[in-house]
């Protein structure tokens, strides 16, 4: 089969069908290259959730797939807590003190994508074309020729690349990538505690790396807890009585002890940044330009807030008579994320750098920039604003 449309996405993620999804609605065919496993939420809770943070969800509003998200387990707070284990004061963040209603909305990564999928299901001039993954892209004069693992061909002026951080797109395009491995490995669970989380997320950072408590709806935590490599091992390897145990000594038993914990898993934490996000027929968004440390819990905000901007470049362009594909058109996508992406990346490693370590000089220093912060109204409005949005 051979189809032909405006644009190729390939990658049926968040950042994916976003993206498909804002294109579709901007009056561009569109067909998904898609083999992604992607279900909807179940009876219990899936170890990984997001965090949406305010700038994404007027990006999933506009989309009109946040009513289908609100339908699902969706935890709202207002306020985090931050501090460096041994120590006695923790940091506030409120959503007050930046003027927002809240900081984020906690809920599984499938409730999202599930929900834009099914509003893309009624998008006119859209195609999914699934289990497929993209195995060439040729190009024919104005065009691009993609062929997938299926044996079919999609004639489009534009390919998406948001098939991951092994984006298959971005090699094909010829894009190099920066990676900087951690060493780490984050550990994903859903745990009950002692005591009511009360809408609050909390962080402490250990020496191995941060340890994040997210509140869910049902009174339980998610918990994001990286750490070295080894460590990670021993940790996996734990019953649960330990690891409950264990997790509750890393935490300081802030919320009283761990009582339960459900199944474990853990992922490889890196950083990767692509030295462009263009080439040719080809434009990149989400894990397939970037990735970042789950400190900040910043990662699918990245990606949603890529797709909108590439949507409304490409529609801009459009509207203006201009070549939505050109590399003029592509080059100003670029321009307005890339800064952003590096810059979020580069903050997050300087707070790896700084906190995810023994040396008593810099524990001594990390606690004075805490209490400094913590004593600035200006300085929290100015984090949480940057962590908050805008999306695009």
């Amino acid at each position: 089969m051979t189809l032909r449309v405006d644009v190729a996405v390939a990658g049926g993620g968040i950042a994916g069908s976003v993206v498909a999804l804002g294109l579709a609605r901007a009056g561009f065919t569109v067909t998904l290259i898609d083999d992604t496993v992607v279900t909807t939420p179940g009876e219990h809770y899936a170890m990984r959730v997001a965090s949406i943070n305010p700038g994404s969800e007027s990006v999933l509003r506009r989309l009109h797939a946040w009513p289908l998200i609100e339908a699902g387990r969706v935890s709202t707070f207002d306020r985090i807590l931050v501090w460096e284990q041994g120590g006695d004061e923790a940091l506030q963040f409120d959503a007050a003190d930046a003027g927002l209603p809240h900081l984020a909305r906690i809920l599984e990564n499938d409730l999202v994508a599930a929900a834009v999928r099914h509003r893309l299901s009624d998008a006119e001039g859209f195609h999914r074309l699934r289990p497929a993954r993209v195995e060439s892209i040729a190009t024919a004069g104005a065009h691009a020729d993609v062929t997938t693992s299926a044996g079919d061909t999609v004639r489009c002026r534009l390919v998406v690349g948001a098939d991951g951080a092994a984006s298959r797109v971005r090699a094909l395009a010829g894009i190099r990538r920066d990676v900087f491995d951690y060493r780490q490995r984050a550990v994903v669970a859903r745990v009950a505690s002692a005591e009511s989380h009360g809408g609050a997320a909390r962080q402490v950072f250990l020496a191995g790396g941060p340890l994040a408590f997210l509140p869910l709806v049902d009174g339980t935590c998610s918990i994001v807890w990286s750490m070295r490599e080894a460590d990670a091992a021993d940790v996996l390897a734990l019953d649960d009585a330990s690891f409950c145990e264990r997790l509750g000594d890393a935490f300081g038993h802030r919320l009283g002890a761990v009582q339960s914990s459900g199944p474990r898993a853990a992922f490889a934490l890196h950083r990767g940044h692509a030295t462009r996000y263009h080439a040719g027929p080809v434009a990149l968004v989400g894990d397939a330009c970037h990735t970042v440390h789950p400190l900040a819990g910043l990662g699918a905000n990245q990606g949603i807030a890529d797709a909108a901007a590439l949507v409304d470049v490409l529609a801009t362009a459009r509207d203006r008579d201009q070549d939505f594909a050109s590399s003029r058109t592509l080059a100003a996508y670029q321009r307005r994320r890339r800064p952003l992406n590096a810059a979020t990346l580069a903050t997050m490693d300087l707070f790896h750098l700084g906190f995810a370590n023994e040396f008593r000089a810099l524990s001594s220093l990390r606690s004075t920039l805490l209490g400094l912060v913590d004593g600035s109204h200006v300085a929290r409005r100015f984090f949480v604003r940057r962590a908050s949005g805008p999306a695009s």
